[in-house]
């Protein structure tokens, strides 16, 4: 999953042009975000997950209601995660049959 800038982009580029999976994901992800982690998934050890971040910035306004009494703020920003995968780190195009 990517869903920043051009990253598909440049993550289709790099995985058609025979890149592994992981390497084309990371090329993707390091341009606009930070790898937060990257650990085995529980479910199948085989396969890796992965999830990027961006740092919030700026404000934000929130607005809430409690019993009916609204309340506005301005509060910062939270970071955004716009990248991820699951898979094996190994995959290419090249490996596919």
């Amino acid at each position: 999953a990517n869903n920043f800038g051009n990253g598909v982009c440049d993550f289709l580029s790099d995985f058609l042009s025979g890149l592994t999976l992981k390497q084309s994901y990371l090329n993707s992800a390091s341009i606009w975000t930070d790898v937060e982690f990257e650990e085995e998934f529980s479910r199948d050890p085989t396969k890796f997950i992965s999830i990027a971040s961006r740092p919030g910035g700026g404000t934000s306004t929130r607005t809430t209601y409690t019993n009916g009494v609204k309340k506005v703020e301005q509060v910062k920003s939270p970071k955004g995660y716009s990248i991820a995968y699951v898979g094996r780190n190994t995959f290419s195009i090249l490996n596919m049959e």
